[in-house]
């Protein structure tokens, strides 16, 4: 199909260079040679006037600056058509057949993945999903249209403060809060926990992808007083079962630590000073706003979310939220 002397088909080889910057990769993407590939670009510089793609020091290639003023509508428009030719004018949960792939913390997915899919086995059993353990670039996939759901903390900055993503929208579906957990057994711990005995006992440090701290030692790590951590793991639940049958403590999310609670025999502790609050997002692509069974697995999660908030009264304020654009 042409548009304007364009062949419309080359708007998707048109993406992928633009967002791979590189033919062979670009060619691997839509799973095509590269000769192809290579003969889409030379027909993209020809009707677009413009070398798009140009040789940059360390053997690489870069966009041209009207490249980069091209790729973020070329990739919105794709999705719009994507998210226009998938939507189904109407929703049946009961006779669906869709697949939704989404992002989430190993913790997210204990909270909200399971009691999400017992929903979707009652309510809509030809619905299927696949879960992703969050990553740095989770954001990124789903503003490319791989993902159709990130859940992850309200403040994007945490995840990915480098990139701005204009066409995201987030909705805060549940709030915890962190905790301390030790040891049944662990006398060490007492009731009253001040800042200072806390930084000098043995803990475990939570760092997700890879090497990111986690909100609570993100904020206890900018005071002067170094941590006295023995141990780091990627989750929380590694964390919670490592201090069980050991003096070590950990800060962990508090409807987590109740959840496991008696099987790792532990205790929960509320220190003295005041630890942040962990505020989960719901983060999807504008272009799926309308799309009616986007719409009604946004409201499945958002109600599981709503029953997870540890303060009753907070349910009334998350009822009332609408989708905003993501800062």
């Amino acid at each position: 199909m042409h548009f304007n002397r364009l062949d419309l088909n080359l708007l998707v080889a048109l993406d992928a260079l633009l967002s791979e910057q590189n033919v062979t990769r670009a060619a691997e993407r839509l799973h095509v040679s590269q000769p192809a590939m290579s003969g889409a670009l030379q027909r993209l510089r020809a009707y677009l006037e413009d070398p798009l793609l140009q040789a940059a020091p360390g053997h690489r290639l870069e966009l041209t600056p009207r490249a980069r003023r091209l790729a973020g509508p070329v990739k919105e428009l794709l999705l719009r058509i994507q998210a226009t030719l998938c939507s189904e004018p109407e929703f049946d949960p009961a006779t669906a057949d869709r697949y939704f792939q989404l992002a989430m913390s190993s913790y997210c997915i204990e909270l909200l993945g399971v009691p999400l899919m017992a929903s979707l086995c009652a309510q809509a059993p030809g619905v299927r999903c696949r879960f992703h353990e969050l990553a740095a670039e989770s954001l990124e996939h789903v503003a490319n249209g791989t993902l159709d759901f990130c859940i992850t903390l309200a403040n994007r900055s945490f995840l990915d403060p480098a990139s701005k993503f204009d066409n995201l929208r987030a909705l805060e579906i549940f709030t915890d809060r962190f905790v301390l957990v030790a040891a049944a057994g662990n006398s060490a711990v007492a009731r009253n926990l001040s800042f200072e005995r806390l930084r000098a006992m043995p803990s475990v440090e939570v760092r997700l992808f890879g090497d990111m701290r986690s909100v609570a030692d993100r904020v206890l790590h900018r005071y002067d007083a170094p941590a006295n951590s023995v141990a780091v793991v990627s989750s929380y639940y590694l964390a919670a079962s490592m201090v069980a049958s050991s003096p070590l403590i950990a800060i962990v999310p508090e409807s987590l630590a109740k959840r496991h609670a008696a099987a790792f025999d532990l205790t929960i502790h509320h220190p003295e000073f005041q630890l942040p609050e962990l505020v989960e997002s719901m983060i999807w692509h504008s272009s799926n706003d309308t799309d009616p069974a986007h719409v009604w697995f946004r409201e499945r999660l958002r109600d599981i979310g709503i029953g997870l908030n540890y303060d009753g009264d907070q349910s009334k304020r998350f009822a009332a939220l609408r989708p905003a654009p993501l800062l």
